[in-house]
């Protein structure tokens, strides 16, 4: 059936579910057709090639809060920033220019090795018919996407990590947390002022413009409306009982929701614009930003004692937020 198909042209088909065969005889087709020597190598391009079909189905919302840079060990990597140049001094004719030092700030951070096995046993060879390889790889590669994810979103940023400037990532210190109130325009606003009030160490504005707004799905319909409405009904007292007027929303279109389920309810995040600000920096092992799947040789021990292939999908991945001003909270006691 297969004698004239290349072996990438075979992996194609498998990846993309359209052969109809046992893994069974998906193995031995590949010994067959390909020899012993293409065996793994086949399997392997079979598995990365599901695995990315499911990383891609993933929206990396990740991207979007930070930058990346490759590393190529796992040392602590120290996010170095300059501030307090304050502004250009103005000079009369012939006036020297005097030396002005910046003050160093950092956070850091090391990467890790995120990962899992999956075992393929003689009897799931024989008794399988629905593609288990493509399933499990797939989900591996769904499992990778929402990896990266979580630990933005979630680890990172919703569960108010601390620094090393020895606050947390939200606090009163940094001016960037509001406590336990809702997700409505009067906090919005106050949020974009919070964040638009942070200074340097030379207490000069740093211009610090919110370009994303993230919560919680169950919040997604007000975020929206407050950021994309031309109008809100406000709540006015003027006549000494309570009344709504319509007035112009001044923040429509100002800043991108970001809707997730690794926030939670309740809590909301205005982040600046990682193109703009040292906002939050993302290092990958060599700069390798996709999962990687690894299979196990037909000669391995476990296939030998245990008629057992394992397989598995790995990535190399850590950051930090790199200045907590980049950053407002609200929604959670702090």
């Amino acid at each position: 059936m297969f004698e004239n198909i290349t072996k990438q042209a075979f992996i194609n088909l498998l990846a993309e579910g359209k052969i109809d065969m046992s893994v069974r005889d998906v193995l031995t087709t590949l010994k067959e057709h390909f020899g012993v020597t293409d065996f793994t190598h086949a399997l392997r391009d079979t598995a990365h090639l599901s695995a990315m079909k499911g990383f891609n189905k993933v929206e990396p919302l990740w991207k979007k809060l930070v930058s990346t840079a490759p590393k190529n060990d796992f040392k602590v990597n120290y996010l170095v920033g300059v501030e307090g140049m304050g502004t250009l001094d103005s000079k009369i004719e012939s006036e020297p220019y005097y030396e002005r030092k910046p003050t160093d700030s950092s956070e850091n951070y090391t990467i890790a090795r995120y990962g899992n096995v999956f075992p393929l046993s003689f009897e799931a060879k024989a008794n399988d018919a629905t593609g288990l390889l493509n399933k499990y790889h797939r989900q591996w590669g769904a499992a990778a996407a929402n990896t990266l994810n979580k630990f933005v979103l979630n680890t990172m940023i919703n569960d108010n990590p601390p620094t090393t400037r020895g606050t947390n990532l939200f606090s009163s210190t940094n001016a960037n947390a509001a406590g336990d109130v809702d997700l409505n325009h009067a906090n919005l606003v106050a949020g974009y002022e919070a964040m638009m009030a942070q200074t340097d160490d030379n207490s000069d504005p740093m211009e610090l413009m919110p370009r994303y707004l993230l919560c919680h799905p169950a919040d997604a319909e007000v975020a929206y409306s407050l950021t994309r409405s031309t109008s809100l009904m406000m709540q006015t007292h003027a006549t000494g009982t309570a009344a709504k007027e319509t007035t112009y929303n001044w923040m429509n279109g100002m800043l991108e929701v970001i809707v997730s389920g690794w926030i939670t309810s309740g809590y909301w995040f205005l982040v600046a614009d990682p193109n703009i600000y040292d906002v939050f920096e993302m290092g990958f092992y060599q700069g390798r930003q996709e999962p990687e799947v690894f299979m196990q040789t037909p000669e391995s021990d476990a296939a030998f004692f245990k008629d057992v292939i394992y397989s598995k999908c790995r990535l190399i991945f850590g950051g930090a937020p790199a200045d907590p001003r980049c950053f407002y909270g609200a929604g959670f006691a702090v």
